[in-house]
């Protein structure tokens, strides 16, 4: 407990971020050793002198954190805790403090996205966990975050929720998943229990999805998508990229193809099962319908419906009358 105030005074000093914190740490060990000499050599005298006097004074809201950390059954865990994730104390701006409910992530993918994604995007996020077969980590937003949160536990696994506010200020959609199944939910967040989210949360959450990620999945995102924050910062960390891109030519995947031109990013297909191997390679040069329907045996209504379908799961796609694989 007494690490954990003077992590909640150290977070309240002006001037120290979390870059300097896991600078700061580094050099003296554990902010438990603090010694004005020593700090003032990585830091400088002004500034050491100022943590000195913070260390030392209550700040003004820690009793009230640390009461509703006990009230809501939130626990903390610091940059120094042995439990602290790996995957974040290797990054420049790691936390200095994070407050969970649940558990916190061992492995898992990272799967972002746009908030009114199509219904090709929804159909390959099922189709991702289902290949996968590991738990997700995302940020809890509506569409594609809450859609891989949702698949995540109806298909068995673990979901990890990267607040963009305080785990008190918890988004409706995110609370519907601990209705579902709480046990298989977990909330993260490095801000205080009672903040609210704003458009400087959102930003500083996607570093915290990227690292704790083994690989980075950009579903669908246009050119001013928040998931590509997410992106920037998994290619930061040396984190596998992957972009799945349903249409080419819609402005709706426009930041991910940005993502693949440039090189820096591997672009996702979903594995096509038997049927869809077969009518994939058979649509590798452009086919109209009634040359689908020949080629299965079945009729042309069946033929439409299958080839919409596909469509839908982003396996081919149609240019004026014919059809053809991605």
């Amino acid at each position: 407990m007494k690490r954990l105030r003077l992590y909640l005074r150290l977070i309240n000093t002006k001037g120290m971020g979390a870059k300097k914190i896991k600078k700061l740490v580094n050099y003296v060990g554990s902010v438990e050793d603090f010694t004005l000499e020593k700090a003032s050599e990585v830091l400088g005298k002004g500034l050491a002198e100022k943590i000195s006097k913070a260390l030392k004074t209550k700040w003004t809201q820690e009793d009230e954190v640390l009461e509703l950390l006990k009230k809501h059954n939130i626990k903390a865990v610091t940059l120094e805790d042995e439990n602290y994730p790996k995957g974040l104390k290797t990054i420049d701006e790691p936390p200095p403090i994070l407050f969970y409910k649940g558990t916190l992530p061992e492995k898992g993918i990272g799967v972002v996205g746009t908030r009114n994604p199509s219904q090709i995007s929804l159909q390959v996020v099922e189709k991702l966990i289902e290949e996968k077969r590991k738990d997700v980590i995302s940020g809890g937003a509506r569409g594609i975050d809450l859609k891989a949160h949702e698949e995540a536990l109806k298909q068995g696994f673990k979901t990890f929720v990267i607040l963009g506010s305080g785990i008190l200020n918890t988004p409706p959609g995110v609370k519907n998943l601990l209705k579902r199944r709480e046990e298989s939910v977990s909330l993260i967040s490095e801000f205080l229990p009672f903040q609210r989210a704003d458009r400087y949360t959102f930003p500083r959450r996607n570093r915290i999805i990227a690292a704790l990620s083994e690989e980075v999945y950009v579903i669908e995102a246009g050119k001013r998508s928040g998931a590509l924050i997410t992106a920037s910062y998994a290619l930061k960390y040396g984190k596998p990229l992957y972009v799945f891109v349903g249409e080419r030519e819609s402005e709706r995947w426009e930041g991910g193809l940005e993502l693949l031109r440039g090189g820096i990013a591997r672009e996702y297909k979903p594995k096509p099962k038997a049927q869809e191997e077969k009518l994939i390679e058979f649509l590798k040069k452009p086919r109209t319908y009634d040359e689908v329907a020949v080629f299965l045996g079945i009729g042309k209504s069946d033929a439409i419906k299958l080839l919409t379908k596909y469509m839908i799961k982003g396996l081919i796609k149609k240019e004026g009358a014919y059809y053809m694989s991605l």
